[in-house]
């Protein structure tokens, strides 16, 4: 096996460990912010569930299509997530745009809830999942 042959399927052995593990990530979050895990699983759908929490209606999803302003609205989608989680500014931008394997693996398997008062059972803060 030369160099090449070698780089190649450790590459595709990377990005498949990098997908599975953005998918056991979004199934964390999506629970944690109160749907289904597995709606996060589901491509377009998790985007529209974000947009419709973050923005109040999922049609904002469709902006993702326009280039200049879906970059907008995923950097604005991102910062309400991390208002919602209580996290500083200085958190997200190294955490959530630069390193986001990192920034969601915090969010996802941290101890950290949502503001949402709609979330908890009672005032220990507990979740309902």
């Amino acid at each position: 096996m030369n160099t090449l042959e070698f780089i190649d399927k450790f590459g595709s052995h990377l990005i498949l460990i990098y997908v599975l593990y953005s998918l056991i990530c979004n199934y964390f979050i999506f629970q944690k912010i109160g749907y289904s895990g597995i709606s996060g699983i589901i491509p377009v759908y998790n985007s529209v569930l974000l947009f419709r929490r973050y923005y109040g209606s999922g049609w904002y999803a469709l902006t993702l299509l326009i280039p200049f302003v879906g970059l907008w609205f995923a950097f604005g989608t991102i910062n309400r997530m991390r208002k919602d989680f209580n996290k500083s500014l200085e958190w997200a931008i190294p955490l959530m745009f630069i390193f986001s394997f990192v920034g969601y693996g915090i969010l996802a398997f941290g101890s950290d809830l949502p503001r949402n008062k709609d979330y908890y059972i009672n005032e220990d803060r507990k979740p309902l999942i």
